[in-house]
């Protein structure tokens, strides 16, 4: 049997916490007036099957994950969320059409009082927390499990007892799914069965009963679905790609363990509500547990899935696959392969943009001066290009999110732009830390101080003074809060500040906090909750 093993990790863990905070980070611009800066900066120079035939026709990504979303909420500042008992924000719209929570509201322990505490290695204790949704015309539904939401904010999948719902969050409107529920009992990876595209045009979902064992895909304006089968084995996840043309199939196909049955490389959840979970992040993992699980993928529309070894990932519509001898092609959906680009990389892909149809690989030298180090290349279009940039190596490839023109890399204490549109790096300070990037711009915090980076004007405008060396700090693109501080890269601008620890914002700048008291290492929040404005002092 697995021996199990829990760490206690802070927030910021990069790799499986990652996965969760994009969930949190769901939602799409709403476009309510922001308010106005609290800065006058200064400026000083810089030192694939046919999906047409199934009526789902796949469609670039880009422009519909910039668009600003029609209908998105603007948070009411006014209208306070859930009750004033002690209360966790698990997850939250972007756009400010919903909010996840758990909330304790009755003295279950019998001591007198309604409380919740956080023990040693996170374990809460006290009073029992229940799950609730609040959507932005108030009302507020009581759910065993977010499975998963749609990045514009809009649609929710939630679990409550036996019946999984499609919820409409503007609307109210819920239809039930017939969705295989069970989780996997790892905290921050995304539900195995539920996942929407980066654009939230579609929903894919693992058919929940019946004999043939299927991955639905649903056209979200028109509720058109179609269904494709993953092929012998047992289907243990399956999601959809950033830009909605893939669906990608973890199938456990081979019995790697010897023990004469297909199982699955980590065990379910066990039944009812998940557990809520509290401040302090823990991780759990199976060693040696299971068989080895083997990737399959289908284009949208087709009915069955194909096996592409050397798979790194998805990338509009085509797959990137890297061949024996570690060669890059791009394969689409008929099989047809071109060359991503000259040569050969032995590495991780650590960045893909599927707008710009441009990689950065970290690719390992063979040979030189820098054998053995992992340098960073540009690859496009026929082109690579070597960056100059060594990193560490990196274990998995990367899959391709939302695009991004700066990506920013940290060389040991160095900091680094690279400008996807320009093809070029733009070197920061040793030390900086980038929270935010919009087009040309970097909100970068440097020791105490906020800066806006403009690679365009290669100027450094000072935004602001931080109070706190240490900020907490929520990502929100373009937005980013920094302890009290609002600021938005695409205006670089701060917004203004806000009383109270952020528990969520929108991309806006909207955020909530908790009203009654706010939450540490060892109690947590006491509502209700509410939305704030930053203002200007």
């Amino acid at each position: 049997m697995a021996d199990v093993a829990r760490s206690v990790f802070r927030a910021g863990w990069h790799l499986v916490a990652a996965q969760a905070l994009n969930l949190i980070a769901l939602g799409a611009c709403a476009n309510p007036s922001p308010p106005p800066p609290v800065t006058a900066p200064r400026s000083e120079p810089n030192p694939m099957g046919s999906a047409k035939d199934a009526g789902i026709v796949p469609t670039p990504a880009v422009a519909r994950a910039q668009t600003p979303v029609e209908g998105a909420a603007i948070p009411d500042t006014e209208a306070t969320i859930g009750t004033s008992q002690p209360v966790l924000v698990e997850a939250a719209s972007t756009s400010g059409d919903w909010v996840c929570f758990c909330q304790a509201r009755s003295d279950d322990d019998g001591d007198g009082e309604v409380r919740v505490e956080v023990a040693v290695g996170g374990r809460l204790t006290g009073d029992r927390l229940a799950r609730f949704v609040a959507l932005s015309d108030g009302s507020e539904r009581p759910v065993d499990d977010l499975m998963a939401a749609s990045p514009d904010g809009r649609w929710l999948v939630t679990r409550a007892g036996k019946e999984s719902q499609l919820i409409d969050a503007r609307s109210g409107a819920g239809s039930v799914l017939n969705v295989d529920a069970r989780a996997d009992a790892l905290p921050f990876l995304d539900h195995r069965s539920v996942s929407f595209d980066g654009v939230s045009r579609r929903l894919s979902y693992i058919r929940g009963e019946g004999k043939r064992r299927g991955v639905v895909v649903r056209d979200l304006d028109s509720g058109r679905e179609s269904v494709t089968e993953p092929g012998a084995g047992r289907l243990h996840r399956a999601r959809l790609d950033f830009t909605g043309n893939w669906i990608v199939f973890e199938v456990v196909a081979n019995d790697s363990n010897g023990n004469g049955r297909l199982d699955l490389p980590v065990p379910d959840a066990p039944p009812g509500p998940r557990p809520c979970l509290g401040p302090i992040p823990t991780f759990a993992s199976w060693l040696g547990r299971g068989d080895r699980s083997t990737l399959r993928v289908a284009a949208i529309g087709a009915e069955k899935t194909q096996s592409v070894p050397g798979l790194v990932a998805p990338l509009d519509r085509h797959l990137l696959v890297r061949l024996p001898g570690d060669t890059l092609v791009l394969q689409s959906a008929r099989g047809r392969r071109t060359r991503l680009g000259p040569g050969t990389c032995r590495g991780n892909l650590i960045h893909a943009d599927v707008s710009r149809e441009v990689a950065l690989f970290a690719c390992e030298r063979a040979d030189g001066p820098d054998q053995g180090k992992s340098e960073v290349e540009l690859w496009g279009k026929g082109t690579r290009r070597r960056l100059g940039i060594f990193v560490t190596p990196q274990a998995t490839d990367t899959w391709p999110g939302p695009p991004s023109r700066l990506v920013p890399l940290y060389p040991g204490r160095e900091a680094v732009l690279v400008d996807l549109e320009r093809n070029r790096t733009h070197s920061l300070l040793a030390g900086d830390h980038v929270l935010a990037v919009a087009e040309g711009r970097a909100v970068v915090q440097r020791e105490d101080m906020l800066v806006l980076v403009d690679v365009d004007g290669d100027t450094t405008t000072t935004l602001a003074t931080i109070p706190d060396r240490f900020p907490d700090v929520l990502r929100r693109p373009p937005v980013a809060v920094v302890g009290s501080l609002v600021v938005d890269a695409e205006r670089g601008v701060v917004l203004g500040s806000v009383a109270g620890r952020p528990l969520a914002a929108t991309r806006t700048g909207f955020v909530l906090v908790a009203l009654g008291r706010d939450g540490d290492a060892s109690t947590v929040g006491q509502g209700p909750l509410v939305w704030r404005r930053p203002v200007a002092p």
